[in-house]
């Protein structure tokens, strides 16, 4: 009766997760192991479900990991802010050096990573071509966010190593 098995939490990883994907008719979403669309009543070819399910996770991954890099492109004026701050009266240790450096690491490894992993998946989804289209405009940001500034910022530190070997 007070079996200790019973109340046991569940683990995270015990639970399998519930797949979905748009029914071919309708096209609104049902659970992957379904025989017919609870919507419409179309008949669900299994197979084609569970290759559907799998796609549609693909592209929920790729709008995430979208967002994550759009994330770390906004945050490349604080690297910047940070450089010219801290370096410009001498701090140049801690976490004044490690932050801003792994937020353009993790930056470039999200952006790299979303187009390894998502840049040739194969879907008439509108999220996922919402996605595609928002990793391009983060690659043109992460682009001007690097190539703008960093003139800037050598010819400003330029200025400062001419002005002190002059003196």
């Amino acid at each position: 009766m007070n079996d200790p098995a019973s109340h046991a939490p569940v683990s995270v990883a015990t639970q399998s997760q519930v797949q979905t994907f748009q029914c071919p008719k309708c096209r609104e979403y049902i659970n992957a192991s379904a025989s017919r669309c609870r919507f419409c009543g179309a008949e669900v070819d299994s197979s084609s479900a569970a290759a559907q399910a799998e796609i549609q996770e693909k592209v929920a991954q790729a709008v995430n990991q979208a967002r994550l890099a759009r994330v770390g492109v906004w945050f490349m004026p604080a690297f910047w802010l940070n450089l010219i701050l801290f370096y410009g009266i001498g701090i140049e240790t801690g976490i004044f050096v490690f932050l801003p450096v792994m937020i353009l690491v993790s930056t470039v490894g999200v952006i790299v990573g979303w187009w390894t992993r998502f840049g040739k998946l194969q879907t008439d989804d509108p999220d996922y071509a919402k996605a595609r289209h928002g990793m391009k405009t983060t690659v043109v940001l992460f682009v001007l966010m690097i190539v703008v500034p960093l003139p800037l910022f050598l010819m400003g530190w330029g200025t400062v190593l001419i002005k002190w070997f002059m003196n």
